[in-house]
């Protein structure tokens, strides 16, 4: 067990040595997975047979200023019941939601800024929604908005336990997701 962590101190060690927060020029790519509200609405259906993939993202971040990114990011997340309607035929309903936008970002300066980056922004996106069923006589998605323009705030950290990888968490009350968690890359710097 000792042996075990004295490798541990040192990586961490290391890492509180050389992580630092956002700074101008840095180029960020974010990897993550996340909960939707469209995702928990649909799990509270009674289907039968139920998967739901988490809301997969991806994002592309730029430093602009210390202050200011701005960047690119794409989610995707699908749903997929299956049950036994009135009549007793089995059925499928499928729903996959792609969202893809930009996103400003303001960066709050912290007393730990070498390791700890927060910040605030928004996601401005399209959102494209994709429905089908083997079920004729069903119908519900009719209370979904179709596909439209999205803008979602959000509200996010990230914890740089290394110079170029961090640990990254973000909040948004409305939008693609509710909660998101990844691994955050520096590249380049």
């Amino acid at each position: 067990m000792r042996l075990f962590l004295i490798p541990v101190f040192l990586i961490s060690t290391l890492g509180f040595s050389f992580a630092q927060g956002s700074k101008s020029g840095d180029l960020n790519l974010t990897l993550g997975a996340g909960a939707s509200a469209v995702g928990l609405l649909f799990n509270s259906i009674n289907y039968q047979q139920l998967s739901t993939t988490p809301v997969l993202n991806g994002m592309i971040d730029y430093s602009v200023a210390n202050v200011f990114s701005v960047g690119v990011a794409g989610s995707f997340q699908s749903f997929k019941g299956s049950d036994i309607d009135g009549s007793g035929n089995n059925f499928t309903d499928r729903i996959s939601c792609l969202n893809l936008g930009v996103r400003p970002l303001f960066h709050i300066p912290t007393p730990s800024a070498d390791a700890l980056d927060l910040y605030a922004g928004a996601r401005f996106g399209y959102v494209i929604w994709q429905y089908t069923s083997d079920n004729p006589t069903s119908d519900p998605l009719s209370a979904i908005t179709p596909s439209a323009v999205s803008i979602q705030p959000l509200f996010g950290a990230t914890y740089y336990f290394i110079n170029a990888v961090g640990i990254n968490m973000e909040l948004a009350p409305i939008g693609t997701y509710l909660a998101h968690i990844g691994i955050k890359f520096r590249i380049g710097t």
